[in-house]
């Protein structure tokens, strides 16, 4: 999932990665996409990083009506500690 490869890239530019994220947002365009989005965002998510749904994890589901670009269906917002 090409949405989870930025945010990879950009949490191990920023010194962090999946393991110190504390809150997740989930934006797209109509619910029946939810469904999908979730099993491959969980997939992925389970070879990434396979103790990120171990914890409870804060995050919110907003159903918009248009994101940046036409041809976008999910935009994903983490947000992550830098660890010591």
């Amino acid at each position: 999932m090409l949405i989870l490869e930025k945010i990879k890239a950009a949490l191990v530019q920023g010194g962090t990665g999946f393991g110190n994220v504390f809150n997740c947002d989930y934006f797209i365009t109509d619910r029946a996409l939810w469904p999908d989005a979730w099993r491959t965002f969980k997939k992925w998510m389970d070879e990434e990083a396979p103790d990120y749904f171990k914890y409870p994890r804060p995050g919110v589901l907003s159903i918009v009506h248009g994101l940046d670009h036409p041809d976008m269906l999910i935009e994903v917002r983490m947000w992550a500690t830098i660890p010591d």
